[in-house]
């Protein structure tokens, strides 16, 4: 659904071969289509937690790399968790977080990447998006009629609304599933409006958003609206933007970032993503795949 967006959100700044890469990789698998997992992403992340834990994986939660010490054959992640400051020594190291993550520097490297990677570290472009979610105590659009004059029927059916609103100009429903949850999608220029300015401020503007596309009164609304949630990716130090895409002239990026270093450091996540689907659960899932592999041929 991200990528689905990307024209226009970065028009201006994307490549336009990375762009058609990435349309072309969208019709191979229907990406036209809109899925959903029942009961949210948690629910795949529980899954490859078991799959790992069941492999004899140990994983530590509430823990943050904050260095990676490194040379070829050899690397120390150094961390810290509630009971402070700890390190990890492997041959070598899979890193998966996010590209905005690593072009803020809160993931150290010594010594410094090599410069054709970090060249593309700094090459890729980390979106900006906030998202709201506004639970309705009904599903107040099911009596709500279209104003074009050609249409009789009423927006009980309505998948996706799109418009031109300077701070949410694209919202969704949960279709097929009857719920009263409206979803608001607030990219780019628009996010920059509203980054920042805290959940208060976020819920108030998408109300006066969808009260001038549904025309219903922002009163109305306010007292429709049992509970919101917001989330400002920008400002999430685990995320530092919501995806990533390739700056024009700049479509190989991705391919120098997937690149393993020295055989001990090896990338992924959805801008590593070698098979176009940047921007995307399904890239990221992929990238780690792929890195995966690479570590494996070299260690095995």
């Amino acid at each position: 659904m991200v990528t689905a967006h990307a024209g226009v959100i970065v028009s201006t700044l994307v490549s336009v071969h990375w762009l058609v890469k990435s349309r072309q990789a969208d019709e191979r698998i229907a990406g036209d289509r809109a899925f959903r997992m029942e009961g949210g992403y948690r629910r795949l992340t529980e899954i490859f937690h078991k799959q790992a834990v069941d492999a004899g994986v140990s994983i530590a939660l509430d823990s943050v790399a904050e260095q990676i010490e490194w040379k070829r054959g050899r690397a120390t992640v150094r961390l810290r968790n509630p009971s402070g400051p700890a390190a990890l020594e492997a041959p070598s190291v899979l890193i998966a977080v996010p590209l905005g993550v690593l072009q803020a520097g809160a993931l150290r490297f010594s010594p410094p990447l090599p410069s054709p990677k970090q060249k593309a570290i700094d090459s890729l472009v980390m979106g900006k998006v906030i998202r709201v979610t506004l639970s309705f105590r009904q599903r107040f659009w099911e009596a709500l009629r279209p104003s074009h004059p050609s249409r009789s029927g009423t927006l009980e059916a309505m998948s996706f609304l799109f418009s031109q609103d300077d701070y949410f100009p694209t919202w969704w429903t949960q279709m097929p599933n009857t719920v009263p949850l409206l979803t608001g999608w607030s990219p780019a220029a628009c996010a920059e409006r509203v980054s920042g300015q805290g959940s208060a401020f976020t819920v108030h503007q998408s109300l006066k958003s969808l009260s001038g596309l549904l025309r219903v009164s922002w009163r109305e609304l306010e007292a429709l609206l049992s509970d919101a949630y917001v989330h400002d990716w920008q400002r999430d130090p685990f995320s530092c933007g919501a995806y990533s895409y390739a700056r024009a002239g700049e479509d190989k990026a991705p391919e120098e970032l997937a690149a393993a270093v020295e055989n001990t450091l090896f990338f992924a996540g959805e801008a590593a993503d070698l098979s176009a689907h940047n921007g995307t659960v399904h890239g990221a899932i992929a990238s780690g795949r792929r890195a995966a592999r690479q570590l494996l041929e070299v260690r095995f």
